[in-house]
């Protein structure tokens, strides 16, 4: 039953997005550009949320993957 309501909701704001657009599509368009301009330092700042301080990336380096360069081991404890 729940999910019937959440299906009918998302259909109702889809209609209510689509009317919405029809009415106002000259100002959601001027809006657009800068929209974009100020989603690409929101979507960096999410796509390096998984990184780690000491250098190390998954899946990246050799067969192993993950390791870490000779040049970075104790580089951010200070016995570099």
């Amino acid at each position: 039953m729940r999910n019937y309501i959440l299906v009918a909701l998302i259909g109702f704001m889809a209609g209510a997005f689509l009317f919405f657009l029809k009415g106002h599509q000259a100002y959601v368009l001027d809006i657009l550009p800068w929209a974009l301009l100020l989603l690409c330092p929101v979507l960096h700042l999410f796509m390096h949320r998984g990184h780690r301080k000491d250098g190390v990336h998954k899946g990246h380096g050799g067969p192993g993957g993950g390791e870490v360069s000779p040049g970075r081991v104790g580089m951010d404890d200070g016995q570099g």
